[in-house]
């Protein structure tokens, strides 16, 4: 199997098809743990967007300017690359194989909530619309990671190698903080925000916070 590079230089990537709804009930799980997002920006050298175009009847640049959380993503299955896009409203599949998703794994939980995007691997799909590009991860102990991305840094306290807490700074803010349900009350995210105060001393909370935010924030003083 020729490496993506010599994939890539070799030829665009055609769209492929959009994902059955039935396909689509784990695919988002599927991406987030499988596939990594990319910069949008590369997505004229990477696919071919007159085939895309012809199939949809709008461009790839009309579907980015409609939603700006547009996140663009590589993946490998069956031995096959092939590249997404998930917008708010549908996936786009894009492979130059006829690939069939039909088998992916099937997830309990179909949706999660909206904050749990904190606790998601390095540069895994939903982290760009927040992020940006995920440009380092750094392991600070056995326990807490750090991730630095175009547009913030992020905090991640794992627990048997499971991501159970985690903080997003942005200009010396925290504006966002999620602990899963079974970790809560167990101090974790003060110990994130304490790890955080080394690299941003000046380190404030944010003034918009949810009625837990509010709480969290009383019990933390910086």
């Amino acid at each position: 199997m020729e490496n993506l590079n010599t994939f890539l230089k070799n030829k665009k990537i055609k769209y492929y098809d959009t994902i059955s709804s039935k396909i689509e009930e784990n695919f988002h799980h599927f991406a987030n743990e499988n596939c990594k997002a990319i910069n949008p920006a590369d997505i004229n050298e990477i696919l071919d967007s007159d085939s895309f175009e012809e199939e949809e009847g709008y461009t790839l640049d009309d579907l980015f300017l409609e939603d700006p959380s547009t996140t663009f993503y590589r993946g490998k299955y069956k031995g096959e690359y092939f590249f997404g896009i998930k917008s708010i409203n549908t996936h786009y599949i894009f492979s130059n194989q006829d690939i069939d998703f039909s088998d992916i794994p099937e997830y309990e939980n179909h949706y999660y909530d909206k904050m749990q995007w904190l606790l998601l691997d390095f540069q895994a799909v939903d982290t760009f619309e927040y992020m940006g590009k995920e440009i380092n991860c750094e392991q600070i102990d056995n326990e807490i990671q750090k991730i630095e991305g175009e547009h913030a840094t992020r905090y991640i306290f794992k627990i048997n190698d499971k991501n159970v807490a985690g903080i997003q700074v942005k200009n010396n803010i925290i504006e966002n903080i999620f602990t899963a349900n079974d970790y809560r009350e167990k101090g974790l995210a003060k110990m994130l925000i304490n790890t955080a105060k080394e690299d941003f001393p000046e380190l404030q909370h944010s003034n918009v916070k949810t009625e837990l935010g509010e709480k969290m924030a009383s019990k933390i003083k910086l």
